[in-house]
């Protein structure tokens, strides 16, 4: 019989990890605390019923399970903090963890550049995990990254766009600015995309957000 108290605290923490963009622990402590839960409620439905959240999303917290050592610890010390990589890397095989740990240690890899390792590990496994690096990292910078934004009274000037936008990216990171009749589109390298995740993650705001409010000249415009 489920102890309430216990299933009460777990539910909590897992829906602070669950409800929020900035989770408070490791996806290792989620993985343990929804395995708890699922001790005492007796099955991962009757927890994604309580929490409210699909049972394939809560399947994808345990799939931390699947990971190597070397790179469970860098998870539990939150150097890879993403669902999605650990999904991509949960897939590898033993050897292959290990050698993509040793790798993610010596190098900065965002989530998509992880992706990219593991899809190439999967399709040329004989081209080499240290040339699947350096293409990946050679399309890094390469990479375009669009965003979308609706033109409205101060956003439909390209110029006045890009004035703002100057005020936290450099020229090399803003490779266009269009401004349509229904629809505005602006395109950045991957450094551009990178800096406007910093400011999403100290803003505390999801990356909409922040390109609206950079865009209306919120965060200071040069006009």
């Amino acid at each position: 019989m489920a102890d309430e108290q216990i299933v009460d605290r777990l539910i909590a923490r897992l829906l602070l990890c669950t409800k929020r963009r900035r989770r408070p622990f490791s996806l290792v402590d989620i993985a343990e605390d929804l395995k708890s839960a699922i001790k005492q409620l007796g099955s991962l439905a009757a927890v994604a019923d309580r929490v409210g959240i699909s049972i394939s999303m809560l399947k994808r917290f345990l799939l931390v399970e699947r990971l190597e050592t070397p790179i469970k610890e860098m998870v539990q010390k939150r150097v890879l903090d993403s669902v999605d990589a650990v999904a991509e890397l949960s897939g590898l095989t033993e050897e292959q963890q290990i050698a993509v740990a040793d790798v993610l240690a010596k190098n900065t890899f965002d989530t998509e550049d992880i992706r990219g390792i593991v899809r190439l590990l999967n399709r040329n496994a004989d081209l080499g995990l240290e040339a699947i690096v350096e293409k990946v990292k050679s399309s890094k910078t390469k990479r375009v990254y669009v965003y979308e934004f609706i033109p409205r009274e101060g956003t439909k000037d390209p110029e006045r766009i890009r004035a703002c936008l100057l005020v936290h990216l450099s020229e090399a990171d803003i490779l266009d600015v269009q401004v349509g009749l229904g629809v505005g589109r602006i395109k950045l390298s991957a450094e551009g995309k990178k800096k406007i995740s910093q400011i999403a993650q100290e803003r505390k705001m999801r990356i909409a957000g922040v390109i609206s409010n950079l865009l209306e000249g919120n965060y200071g415009c040069v006009n």
